[in-house]
Formats: C-alpha cells, sequence, structure tokens
C-alpha cells in the first residue's frame, strides 16, 4: 500500500502590480500551490522571517525586482545576508543586461520577463523545484 507522502506547497509572490499579481496566483494555484502575497519587499521581508519561525515552509519566492519602499534587489541581499536559502524566481518588464549581471552575481538563474505566458511560469518553477523534491544528492 502506497503512502501519500505529498505536502501542501506554498510560495510567497512579491508583486505590487494587483494584476500581474492575480495572474501569478490563478497560475500557480492551478499547480496546486498555497499562495501568500505580499505588495513590497519590505512587507515580504517580514513575513519571510515570520514564516521561518512559524510555518509554513516556503517552497519558493517569486519575486518582482522593482518594488516600492524596497528594491526587489535590496530584499535579495538582505535573504543572501541573512543566509536564508528559499529559491527565488525573479520577475521583471525590465530586465537590462546590467541588471541580469548583478542577478548573475548574487547566483540568480531563474528569471522570468513581463509580460509572461502561464506556460513559461510552470516550466520554470517546475524547474526550479525539481531539484528540492528530488529527494538525495546524488554526486
Amino acid at each position: 500500500m502506497e503512502k501519500d507522502t505529498q505536502r501542501t506547497r506554498h510560495c510567497l509572490i512579491i508583486e505590487d502590480e494587483v494584476q500581474t499579481r492575480f495572474a501569478f496566483r490563478m497560475t500557480l494555484e492551478k499547480m496546486n500551490y498555497n499562495v501568500i502575497e505580499a505588495e513590497d519587499a519590505l512587507e515580504a521581508y517580514g513575513m519571510i522571517h515570520r514564516y521561518l519561525q512559524e510555518g509554513p515552509v516556503l517552497d519558493f519566492i517569486l519575486l518582482d525586482l522593482y518594488l516600492p519602499s524596497m528594491s526587489g534587489m535590496e530584499l535579495i541581499d538582505r535573504l543572501q545576508s541573512d543566509d536564508i536559502r528559499i529559491p527565488l524566481l525573479i520577475t521583471s518588464g525590465f530586465l537590462t543586461a546590467a541588471v541580469r549581471k548583478k542577478l548573475a552575481q548574487r547566483h540568480q538563474q531563474y528569471i522570468l520577463s513581463k509580460p509572461f505566458r502561464p506556460k513559461e511560469l510552470i516550466e520554470l518553477v517546475n524547474e526550479m523545484i525539481q531539484p528540492i523534491e528530488g529527494g538525495e544528492d546524488v554526486s
């Protein structure tokens, strides 16, 4: 008899544009994610610390780079400084070569340009969580 070992997945969307946040939410909920939302990086920073202490476990964070109060890049720096290792999926409608270089320097490889198609988001999320759910490291 096989046991159902799947747990509920959780993600945090950090996006200030309501319509974009809604589009992300709809796609991720179809993937069976429990979606938590924040409109700005400062609010999200507090939420992330709270979830680390109290739960739920965040499988990944979807982060817009251009946000009010604190930029997505600043949030990346704070999370890295705090040694928080939740996978990030970076989104932006303004991804210049300089921005991509800064992201690469911060070891951010999962990037989604806006506007996006739901299929692109699904593929990136699956690619990003596959190593996490793959179990033991087989090196």
